[in-house]
């Protein structure tokens, strides 16, 4: 982590409210604990939010990169390939992946914005919408059984 990365801030306490936020310090340095090496890190909040109040216990997502591309659920992509429905047939697109986190793959070329993909999930298919996203972040992609 580097000093002014964006971040969003969770505070459990005021029904999981986010507030928009950004790295103002890394501690330089480390504590340990159980062989886990740390290093606090310091947020400057972005916007004011009513009954915060100094010491509350909060949690912080932290962008580490951006990217430009179409957001889609990682389960959507196989073998380097979505499949799209184009007139009213299922084909097999190949795509170039960009970022991946834990539930969803930036797409960098080879699928545009709006087209409706098809994910194989358990021998069923699910029909969504891809969502722009341009900072690498998950944004759900809308899904409906199809």
């Amino acid at each position: 982590m580097k000093v002014g990365q964006i971040a969003t801030v969770t505070v459990e306490a005021l029904e999981g409210s986010k507030v928009a936020a950004h790295v103002s310090e890394v501690a330089i340095l480390s504590t340990s604990n159980s062989g886990v090496v740390s290093y606090d890190v310091t947020f400057q909040l972005d916007q004011m939010q009513a009954g915060r109040k100094p010491g509350m216990s909060a949690t912080a997502e932290v962008v580490v990169k951006q990217a430009q591309g179409v957001n889609v659920p990682t389960t959507a992509i196989s073998a380097d390939t979505v499949t799209v429905e184009q007139g009213g047939k299922q084909l097999r697109r190949r795509v170039v992946t960009g970022l991946a986190g834990n539930s969803s793959t930036i797409i960098l070329s080879g699928l545009k914005p709006g087209e409706a993909r098809f994910a194989q999930r358990r021998h069923q298919m699910h029909r969504a919408e891809v969502a722009e996203n341009s900072e690498g972040r998950a944004r759900g992609a809308r899904g409906a059984r199809g």
